[in-house]
């Protein structure tokens, strides 16, 4: 069996404030798909991440996800992070996820994201 493409959803309670933290301080860039309840990020040939809007009220707790990315600049990252007004914890040692060294930070709705340098492979 080949998976042709896959598809990470990430629900979420403000849709618009999500969608411009994963596109502008992430640096996810345009969404490829975007509407009122799903907007679609391509990460790269055959995947995608998407954040959907909560029909659930209260929304889903924050932390049932964690998603890796990675920046061409670690600290490039965190600056934009903390200049749009977030507080980084990534000042401590990277964690290693399966061999790669990681900082966790935390999205506008409480979920941990894990960031790696391009240049700690």
């Amino acid at each position: 069996m080949s998976i042709a493409h896959s598809v990470f959803i990430l629900s979420v309670c403000d849709l618009p404030a999500s969608r411009l933290f994963y596109r502008d301080i992430l640096g996810l860039g345009d969404p490829s798909l975007d509407s009122n309840f799903w907007v679609e990020f391509s990460l790269s040939e055959g995947a995608s991440f998407c954040l959907e809007q909560s029909a659930q009220i209260p929304p889903p707790p924050p932390g049932r996800i964690a998603c890796l990315f990675e920046v061409h600049s670690v600290e490039e990252f965190r600056k934009r992070y903390e200049d749009h007004g977030f507080i980084s914890e990534a000042d401590s040692a990277p964690h290693q996820i399966f061999g790669i060294s990681a900082y966790a930070f935390t999205d506008i709705e409480k979920n941990t994201f894990w960031v790696t340098d391009e240049r700690s492979k």
